[in-house]
């Protein structure tokens, strides 16, 4: 990180006019390699240190521990002296690896309070600055300049900032403090991840081993057993086991006692059979009477059946000669009714069209329809009237409110011209108080022949007197401001006010023209309502009226026709039932002939066929349809009787010999053979699948140990190697490369030691073991002034001045050891430390620091010290006044 320009408004005692540091007469102040920061105490020389790591970091460069109150807020760092609007801000820009980037803190006053702003981006070739983020937060920019430069705010302080009274925190620091700051520097994060990543992968190995190993225990487990052995062992057993079920069902014969319980059911059946034909054959037997009379029953139909036609005939004109003597009596029962009816229906007619209020309903009709124009017109004049109404009655509205408003306004202008009149009276009191005391100030600073600023004179021969406690200028101001404020309110109510008065006069005039409208519209309308009809108020009634009138002609002209409709109707029906009685009378007499003609046929074919009567003939007829089914039936029973007896007779013949087996002892039978055979079955079947399954498990198992024992060895000894590596049990390989970088940073620092006293000192590295294995980084130094102290001292054993100058070699060292490992640490910044030296020991730090500046880096140094003053060319002068500090460069 090398710095460029760092610019601070507002900030700490600084209070305008952005103050630049870092240029020198348009030069970077890094050209020049080293300069001096002076100043009197308290004019903000620490502040320019503070605005560079709050501009990075959001805090100030002191200890945070120490810093609670306000160090790391920009709030608190804005400068009492400032005015509300002015911005307070620190704006730093600086170099990492050749890119440049510049971070600024802002405080802007938005209206009452004041609002924090980042900013943060990379400066291109054009100078533009390209932000890294779009609404960035505090802690974006902090987490940002980490990044960029790879410290801390912390670990900034130890190497590249030595705050005043600070500077052996990384010397006196634990190996764990100086294990964080060391990683950054010499990015040594990669050996941790390389050898977290073996370990990773070793541990991963060791507990896949470890799982394998359990996975095959628990699969034992699962069996009751502990060893492979065990399971081989358990596998045979149950071979053993299955070989005796086999055994056990091949003497049973199970096949032999099923083949012959079959073929015992199979003739059990046939018998069975016969005695079914059996029963079935004395079915038919019982039958036998039954269908000897349906035979004779079926032969005396077929004999009858020649006189079913002349019987029916017969029987069909008795009949019709019955309906029509029936048919002739319900008519003549009707023909009272209907002669009544017919009667009655001339009569309604008659006296219906007697009593007609047609002619007069349609006069009064057309009286109504001339009178359609005047009701037409009066809605229109209604209408006008309640739209008048509504006018005049929202002008009234509009009237009163517009009044209302004006009396407001009028009492408002009141009370603020009473205002103003007291405000511009206050004012004057104060304008003449200040002048009075200004003259007085003028003249007590006067002195006989100087030239008075008010009227010229050299001679003074009557003085203005000094008036106590006079009004300021600011007072003064600040009462003719609240005057004029008070004259601005007062116009704008009086505007107003005037405003009111000439609405107030518009709504006037439009309330009296609303009022006219109202009352043209009311007289239109009773002129039109003077020639309305009683009890019709408008047109819709008048409308309605009409319909009325039309509905009553229509529904009377209706009535007239129903009423002849029905005369007619019941004319119609009085005539016809006369005509149906000649008719029926007439089929009368034709049905009687036909009656004893069929009467001489059926007697004389009764005769011949030897029935007595027509009665006995109907006695024993049956319809074609049952006759037909009684001959089927009679046929398929001859059939069945012939049917059965030749069944059974083959199936004796075919049971000839045997004995009819006990069809009771079959399910026990069957029982003992299915329960062998389902036990058998079932135990092999979990003799087999516990073999297979065994068996399988013994060939999976055996080849999951031999990979268990083929690497296991192994993973132990990785796994072992991973923890020695990450330094679980001493110091890891992140440890182990600090350590060297950590020794090549102690050589530079002895080489700069090397200027100092004469050499007198060295520092040199030890493997002093902290808590959780925490060692190999801590430092002591060897005094040559003790040479018998092989061990050395530690480095809190050394003085101040002593620290002051080792943690100097030492953070330079670091710089050195740091930019030759590709990390860009070009500055080096120091808060006082220089007054603990002597002059000889400040000619050897500035000898130390010499080196560096040939080295092209930079060196900021806040001191007192003369000899600094007088040794370091480029000075940046911090000008303290009543106004505030500002910084010179000399």
């Amino acid at each position: 990180m090398k710095p460029l320009y760092l610019e601070l408004q507002a900030f700490g005692p600084y209070v305008e006019n952005p103050q630049s540091v870092f240029l020198h007469k348009g030069q970077k102040l890094s050209e020049k390699g080293i300069f001096l920061i002076k100043g009197k105490t308290g004019s903000g020389k620490t502040t320019v240190f503070d605005a560079m790591t709050f501009a990075l970091y959001g805090g100030g460069s002191g200890e945070n521990e120490k810093s609670k109150n306000g160090r790391n807020d920009l709030e608190e760092w804005r400068c009492s002296q400032a005015d509300d609007n002015i911005d307070t801000y620190v704006s730093f820009t600086f170099s990492v690896y050749g890119r440049k980037y510049r971070f600024t803190r802002k405080l802007v006053k938005k209206r009452v309070k004041f609002s924090a702003e980042y900013e943060a981006g990379e400066i291109d070739e054009e100078g533009n600055v390209i932000p890294f983020f779009e609404n960035p937060k505090k802690d974006s920019l902090t987490e940002k300049a980490e990044e960029l430069i790879g410290l801390s705010k912390e670990q900034f302080r130890q190497v590249v900032l030595l705050p005043q009274g600070q500077f052996e925190i990384f010397l006196t620091a634990f190996s764990k403090d100086k294990e964080k700051i060391l990683q950054n520097i010499f990015e040594s994060e990669k050996w941790e991840k390389y050898a977290e990543k073996f370990f990773d992968a070793a541990q991963s190995r060791k507990v896949v081993l470890s799982e394998l190993r359990a996975e095959i225990q628990n699969s034992l487990n699962e069996e009751n057993i502990e060893t492979l052995e065990e399971l081989e062992k358990l596998i045979n057993q149950q071979k053993k086991e299955l070989e005796v079920v086999n055994s056990k069902h091949d003497d049973f014969k199970g096949e032999e006692k099923q083949k012959q319980l079959v073929e015992d059911i199979s003739l059990f059946e046939q018998f069975k059979s016969l005695h079914e034909l059996e029963r079935e054959r004395k079915k038919l037997v019982d039958q036998k009477d039954e269908f000897a009379q349906k035979k004779v029953d079926f032969e005396k139909a077929e004999k009858a059946e020649v006189l079913r036609s002349p019987v029916e005939k017969y029987e069909r004109f008795e009949t019709e000669c019955l309906k029509r003597e029936k048919c002739i009596a319900e008519y003549m029962k009707d023909i009272p009714n209907a002669e009544k009816n017919f009667e009655k229906a001339k009569n309604e007619y008659e006296l219906h069209n007697n009593n007609s209020p047609v002619e007069m309903l349609s006069q009064k009709l057309g009286e109504y329809a001339a009178r359609e124009t005047d009701y037409k017109s009066i809605k229109e004049f209604r209408d006008k009237l309640d739209k008048a109404n509504e006018n005049c009655s929202k002008a009234e509205k509009e009237y009163e409110k517009v009044l209302l408003e004006l009396n407001n306004a009028k009492k408002n202008a009141e009370e603020l011209f009473s205002n103003l009149s007291i405000s511009e009276k206050v004012a004057k009191d104060f304008r003449d108080g200040y002048f009075s005391g200004i003259y007085g100030e003028i003249a007590n600073d006067l002195a006989e022949g100087e030239k008075c600023p008010v009227c010229g004179s050299i001679h003074h021969p009557e003085l203005a007197v000094k008036i106590p406690n006079s009004i300021s200028k600011e007072q003064m101001e600040k009462m003719e401001k609240q005057a004029e404020r008070a004259r601005k309110i007062f116009n704008e109510a009086n505007d107003e006010r005037e405003i009111c008065e000439r609405l107030s006069g518009e709504k006037e005039k439009k309330l009296e023209v609303a009022k006219g409208e109202k009352s043209t519209a009311i007289s239109l309308l009773k002129n039109v309502e003077e020639k309305l009809i009683d009890g019709i108020i408008d047109y819709d009634m008048l409308i309605r009226e009409e319909k009325k009138i039309r509905k009553e002609i229509e529904d009377f002209l209706k009535r007239s026709n129903e009423l002849n409709e029905k005369v007619k109707l019941n004319e119609t029906k009085f005539n016809e039932l006369k005509i149906q009685i000649k008719s029926a009378e007439k089929e009368k007499e034709t049905a009687k002939k036909e009656l004893i003609l069929a009467k001489e046929t059926l007697d004389s074919e009764l005769k011949a066929a030897e029935y007595p009567n027509a009665k006995a003939v109907k006695g024993i007829l049956i319809s074609s349809e049952k006759r037909k089914r009684m001959q089927t039936e009679i046929i398929e029973y001859d059939k069945e009787c012939r049917d059965i007896e030749n069944k059974i007779r083959e199936k004796v013949e075919s049971l000839i010999g045997k004995a009819e087996p006990d069809n009771s002892k079959f399910e026990v039978r069957q029982k003992e053979i299915s329960d062998e055979k389902t036990a058998f079955i079932q135990k092999r079947t979990q003799l087999k699948s516990n073999i297979d399954r065994l068996s399988d498990k013994f060939e999976k198992l055996s080849k999951k140990n031999e990979n268990y024992k083929m690497n296991i060895v192994q993973a132990d000894e990785d796994f072992a190697f991973a923890k020695k590596l990450r330094g679980d049990t001493g110091i890891g390989i992140q440890r182990y490369v600090l350590a060297i970088m950590f020794n090549q940073v102690i050589a530079e620092a002895n080489r700069m030691l090397e200027k100092v006293h004469g050499g007198r000192y060295r520092l040199f590295r030890t493997d002093d073991k902290e808590s959780g294995n925490k060692r190999g980084l801590e430092l002591r130094v060897h005094d040559n002034r003790s040479p018998h102290h092989k061990e050395g001292r530690s480095v809190d054993m050394l003085s101040g001045g002593e620290k002051f100058l080792v943690s100097l070699a030492l953070s330079i060292g670091m710089s050195t050891i740091a930019q030759n490992s590709g990390m860009q640490i070009e500055a080096l910044f120091i808060d006082e430390g220089f007054g603990t030296l002597d002059e000889s020991s400040i000619q050897d730090a500035m000898c130390v620091l010499d080196n560096v500046r040939k080295g092209s880096g930079m060196i900021g140094i806040i001191s007192h010290v003369p000899l600094l003053e007088a040794n370091i060319p480029t000075h940046l002068e911090i000008i303290k006044n009543e106004s505030g500090s500002k910084i010179s460069v000399v």
